[in-house]
């Protein structure tokens, strides 16, 4: 079984390597293709059989014949090297205009209602093609949310289930990106006379 100390000691450029050989069979002709010396793949080679525990490739007259184990890889390795350029194609930057991504925007019933309008407005006129979707958040209630009752919230932020998660926190753990977007003040209305006015405190 492959464990991490294994996959430390792979180069993804071995892959290419052994893909190439088996495409055109002859280390010359690959090394030519990969602008490398015939040593160097020759030595690429080496490193794979003994990590792979099979010759790959036998040296004939009519250049590199491939073993029924080489055979076998040829299909997944081509697999995980398409993948590979699939994950390095989508690194580009982020183009608002021409984005097609779907945002999930997580937040309380107040906040929603206060700041939705200017989002969809800005993202209608610089991004027409992103689609938002919102996720009504609440607090938690119960054992052990008196101290932490939006914690079911960054949870969902962490699995990914929301992008955005705009949350009344004073506090944010390290491993979130944080801004403050505005501050906020309650406040008590009552009838003129009430007893309240008297000692408006949080207690009465």
């Amino acid at each position: 079984m492959l464990n991490r100390i294994d996959l430390s000691r792979i180069d993804l450029n071995l892959l290419v390597v052994f893909s190439v050989v088996l495409e055109v069979r002859h280390v010359g002709r690959a090394a030519d293709r990969l602008n490398l010396t015939p040593s160097a793949v020759s030595h690429a080679l080496g490193r794979l059989r003994g990590l792979l525990n099979d010759p790959l490739f036998l040296r004939t007259p009519r250049g590199a014949v491939p073993t029924a184990r080489a055979l076998e890889l040829g299909e997944p390795v081509a697999d995980i090297l398409n993948r590979v350029e699939r994950v390095m194609a989508s690194a580009v930057p982020f183009e608002a205009g021409k984005s097609q991504r779907r945002f999930v925007i997580g937040a309380p019933d107040a906040v929603m209602t206060s700041v939705v309008t200017p989002i969809l407005r800005c993202v209608r006129t610089n991004a027409p093609h992103v689609d938002i979707g919102l996720l009504h958040l609440m607090p938690e209630q119960g054992r052990g949310s008196k101290d932490q009752p939006w914690q079911g919230s960054l949870e969902k932020l962490e699995r990914r289930q929301i992008d955005i998660a705009l949350l009344p926190l004073r506090v944010v753990p390290p491993r979130f990106e944080a801004r403050r977007l505005f501050e906020e003040d309650f406040v008590v209305a009552m009838r003129k006379g009430h007893h309240f006015a008297r000692s408006p405190t949080l207690a009465a």
